[in-house]
């Protein structure tokens, strides 16, 4: 798949998920060789929900997924979408740096006072830092905004910005190919 048809899938999959209401949509989570853990949740005026176990739409996530990993890998990520605009952050953090639930952030990366709401014991975290004090990790955050002309429901084209570790790279204009022609 196409850099362009990954971007397009990724906007029309993350508008579907989100719910009607929702001024938020955000999928978060982590992918290792041997373990992964991924959550959604929504805003809906100012109150947060999230799915149970039975209604979880783990098939139509993955699919996303496909799509997010087809173009850009890395081992942490969060994916949003907020007033149309979609927006996926994402970080490298070894495997070795890893805690259970904590997520777009390395143990060493933490402050002692955040340790406790990990349940990460002192002498773990002081090893991480150690280990990992020269650890420059990527963090890539990509904002695909779509443009509208006159009075259609779906977008023209697509802006996308790509944001590496701070530095701003130019944005890049991508036509809807979904969008149906006019005749």
């Amino acid at each position: 798949m196409s850099k362009h048809k990954a971007y397009q899938s990724i906007f029309d999959k993350l508008s579907e998920l989100k719910p009607e209401l929702a001024s938020k949509y955000c999928i978060t989570g982590y992918i290792y060789p041997t373990f992964s853990a991924k959550s959604a949740h929504w805003i809906i005026k100012e109150q947060e929900y999230s799915y149970n176990f039975d209604n979880y739409p783990s098939y139509d996530i993955d699919m996303l997924m496909n799509d997010v990993f087809n173009i850009i890998y890395y081992s942490h990520f969060e994916l949003s979408i907020c007033d149309q605009e979609v927006q996926l952050c994402f970080r490298e953090i070894p495997d070795e740096n890893h805690w259970n639930a904590l997520c777009m952030k390395g143990v060493s990366e933490l402050k002692e006072s955040e340790l406790k709401q990990y349940g990460i014991p002192v002498s773990v975290w002081k090893e991480k830092v150690n280990e990992f004090k020269d650890n420059n990790y990527i963090e890539n955050i990509i904002k695909i905004e779509p443009i509208y002309s006159s009075n259609s429901k779906r977008p023209d084209f697509f802006m996308v910005h790509q944001t590496i570790n701070g530095k701003k790279f130019d944005p890049i204009p991508l036509e809807n190919k979904a969008k149906p022609t006019e005749e």
